[in-house]
């Protein structure tokens, strides 16, 4: 998470608010300005008849603030209380992201689970059915009865499939959630995800 977008906007933000802290608390220090002209300059006077001068001038200037009415000491109180909240927002962007993506791979993980049992289920309904059908053929069950476990075991697989695509979904949330691609998350292991607890 540590590289997460919003969270690196967070941050950035903050360091932004950091840095504007140092501009305000500069208002403190000493300023100094140095100004320099260099310039040609044409004249035309009684004694000097048509010349082409070249003047220069230079001016250093050292101030000190002395009292500003406390504007700057509010300046730097009210931006402190921006670096502060700045700040917050970071943690409260890392607790937001940090629940979102633990939400997605809480729900990766129950998808897995149930393609587990869907997947037991699938072949419980496999086992009925072949039993069902050596009942048919030894005269104790009947067509209707091989139709009807035909139909749950056809019930059973479209389930099993429908929570494939709930699994691809969860792996896209998550994703999107780390800031990554599906192929990132696709390949981990199933039984990483399935408590075999169940």
């Amino acid at each position: 998470l540590t590289h997460h977008p919003n969270i690196a906007v967070s941050r950035a933000e903050e360091e932004v608010a950091k840095s504007q802290l140092k501009e305000v608390k500069a208002g403190y220090l000493p300023q100094i300005d140095v100004q320099y002209q260099i310039g040609r300059e044409n004249t035309d006077s009684p004694a000097i008849n048509d010349q082409k001068l070249t003047t220069s001038q230079g001016r250093l200037t050292l101030s000190q603030l002395l009292f500003d009415g406390f504007a700057t000491w509010h300046q730097i109180q009210a931006q402190e209380a921006q670096v502060t909240a700045a700040a917050g927002r970071v943690y409260e962007t890392a607790e937001d992201t940090a629940l979102s993506v633990a939400e997605a791979y809480t729900n990766l993980r129950r998808e897995y689970k149930r393609r587990a049992i869907l997947e037991q289920n699938l072949q419980a309904h496999r086992d009925i059915l072949v039993k069902i059908q050596a009942g048919a053929e030894a005269g104790v069950a009947t067509k209707g009865d091989v139709a009807q476990a035909r139909v749950r075991l056809d019930l059973a697989q479209i389930r099993l499939t429908n929570v494939q695509e709930q699994i691809d979904q969860a792996i896209a949330a998550l994703a999107r959630e780390l800031g990554g691609a599906e192929s990132d998350i696709a390949p981990m292991q199933a039984d990483l995800f399935v408590d075999f607890g169940l």
